[in-house]
């Protein structure tokens, strides 16, 4: 019960960060609803939602939706979740923001401004993302930078069961 709090007081801060709507739940790319629907959102700049069972599932999707599209040069994923790690090609923005330094609200700025080049950005809310005091901090900066009037900017959660 602790963890579902937590869950969705982060997920509450988000939305409130991002005025993301509601999420859509998509528990795999059988649904033609649903591969429609996502291939809609990953060409349009914004924020999205989505919901899934495991990051696993998250990032398959992802991975799968991106290459059949053959639209975007640089991927990036904020996330602390390393089990499965990334695909080698996607930029791994906690990991780089702590090996680089840039752990603080100057630094994360800094990072943003200088070194992100990405076109595609998906967020893993995951509760481990959560109990990172600088998360709130990049999300804030995400938004106030405006990525999202540039790129889609997906909002991945999952199903808490």
């Amino acid at each position: 019960m602790i963890m579902e709090n937590l869950h969705k007081n982060v997920m509450d801060n988000v939305v409130c960060l991002m005025d993301i709507n509601e999420p859509r739940h998509i528990d795999n790319l059988s649904s033609e609803e649903d591969i429609l629907y996502l291939q809609d959102i990953f060409l349009q700049p914004g924020f999205h939602h989505i919901c899934v069972p495991t990051v696993e599932a998250g990032r398959s999707i992802i991975y799968s939706l991106t290459q059949a599209l053959d639209y975007y040069h640089s991927l990036a994923c904020f996330t602390c979740t390393n089990n499965p790690p990334l695909e080698c090609s996607i930029l791994g923005i906690y990991d780089i923001l702590v090996q680089q330094g840039f752990i603080s609200d100057v630094g994360i700025e800094h990072f943003f401004l200088e070194y992100f080049d990405a076109d595609f950005l998906w967020i893993e809310i995951t509760d481990k993302l959560a109990a990172i005091p600088e998360s709130s901090d990049c999300i804030r900066i995400i938004r106030e930078l405006e990525f999202a009037n540039h790129m889609p900017v997906i909002t991945v959660t999952y199903d808490l069961k």
